[in-house]
């Protein structure tokens, strides 16, 4: 599980697909003919679609959506290789219940208010690194997205934008994420990876997460209050990331930890066993405050 974390991406979200136990046709169509394909399908789609969006396919990709929206059967979009497609623009798939699964284009620098809002069957989604900006709701009511990877691209999150996403397992952060703020902190979430944007985790941040099991360290955590893993009973793996001194060594940072919540006079704790660290955060260290070698010298490095 922890390289499934490690690995996620485009393609791992492509094949997580194939998970579910409805039988998808596969189909191959450019942007003009994937509309009169969904309409006219009897049975569950993945389609991978083909072609380049301007002023005269828009209006194509517009329809699509609709059609989408009007069948009774359940649909999968990958596309990624749809050029020129910048922006996925508001209420574009709203309400769509036939929606269960989309591979957004790494050309994508926008996702429109409300744009999957209510998508009431989307599994997971992947933000592309270029998306800078996430509209108002994006993702809202999304009750059975399960995967999400925010990508390297979004600062911060709107509390709208995941509101009602209650059934979030795994939930990937890249490094320009600098708070856990308005993210989707729910109450299945399993395993969770920390961008390197987050330098500090505050007091009972995970606390009766009942139902975490793995979590990794971004490698610009410095600093782990008390009580941040208490009662997270499911809780088996605290990965800490490697570094590296020089351009030949990786090797694990020193920790320390100390019942001063200055951070000083710590104690030195062995943090290379990714189970034992978690025996740690939720027995003998549960309120200890936990701190690293930069923290002590934040210039070192």
């Amino acid at each position: 599980m922890k390289k499934s974390l490690i690995l996620f991406s485009l393609f791992l979200t492509f094949n997580m697909f194939a998970q579910s136990t409805t039988d998808y046709k596969k189909v191959r169509a450019t942007l003009d003919e994937a509309a009169d394909i969904v309409k006219d399908s009897t049975t569950p789609l993945e389609v991978e679609i083909f072609g380049i969006i301007n002023e005269t396919t828009k209006t194509n990709f517009d329809q699509l959506a609709q059609e989408i929206k009007n069948q009774k059967n359940s649909f999968k979009l990958d596309l990624i290789n749809l050029k020129g497609l910048t922006q996925i623009s508001k209420k574009m798939f709203e309400k769509n219940s036939n929606l269960v699964g989309i591979i957004l284009p790494e050309e994508i620098t926008y996702i429109g208010y409300r744009a999957f809002s209510e998508c009431s069957n989307l599994s997971n989604i992947t933000i592309p690194d270029k998306v800078t900006n996430i509209g108002y709701q994006a993702f809202s009511g999304c009750s059975k997205l399960t995967q999400i990877k925010i990508g390297n691209g979004v600062a911060s999150i709107d509390d709208s934008i995941f509101s009602g996403c209650k059934s979030v397992e795994t939930l990937i952060i890249e490094d320009k994420i600098t708070s856990f703020q308005n993210l989707p902190m729910t109450a299945a979430l399993k395993y969770i990876t920390i961008g390197k944007g987050i330098t500090f985790i505050e007091t009972s941040t995970f606390n009766n997460s009942k139902n975490i099991q793995e979590v990794i360290i971004g490698n610009g955590v410095t600093t782990i209050s008390s009580n941040v893993f208490a009662n997270c009973k499911n809780l088996t793996s605290v990965k800490f990331p490697k570094r590296n001194y020089n351009r030949y060594d990786s090797v694990t940072e020193r920790w320390y930890v100390t019942d001063n919540s200055n951070y000083t006079d710590g104690t030195t704790i062995d943090i290379n066993n990714d189970e034992e660290n978690a025996i740690n955060f939720k027995g003998k260290y549960r309120t200890k405050y936990w701190y690293s070698e930069r923290h002590l010298s934040k210039n070192r490095y």
